[in-house]
């Protein structure tokens, strides 16, 4: 007879379990949402500073005309500067080239530009 009051038991407490009922989202809601989402994602990257608006390899050009070769006169740096932020194309070059390279182009950048003739290292 324990048996049975085994398998009563275990019936008891096996219910069908049924979902719950889930509403399909209202499109108009999950429009909205997303324009606020793409709004708050502008908002948000116009109160960056400028800085973190430059590409990596922009950044990273920089970071190589800062750490080698900081003894260039100030005028070639702010020159070089100028020309990294409106040429992607020199940010490229400047990233991928070893540091002898590096020095020769821009060299070759600042004679191009007229800028070459305050630097006493070449």
């Amino acid at each position: 007879m324990p048996n049975v009051m085994v398998v009563a038991a275990a019936s008891c407490n096996s219910r069908p379990q049924v979902a719950p009922l889930v509403e399909p989202p209202n499109p108009l809601l999950v429009s909205l949402i997303g324009a606020v989402n793409h709004l708050a994602g502008l908002v948000d990257c116009t109160m960056q500073p400028p800085e973190e608006h430059l590409s990596t390899k922009k950044q990273q050009a920089i970071h190589i005309l800062e750490e080698e070769h900081g003894d260039l006169p100030i005028q070639q740096c702010i020159l070089l500067l100028h020309l990294i932020g409106e040429n992607d194309y020199i940010a490229d070059i400047l990233a991928v080239v070893n540091e002898e390279h590096q020095l020769t182009y821009i060299m070759d950048l600042l004679q191009k530009h007229g800028a070459l003739s305050s630097h006493s290292g070449t």
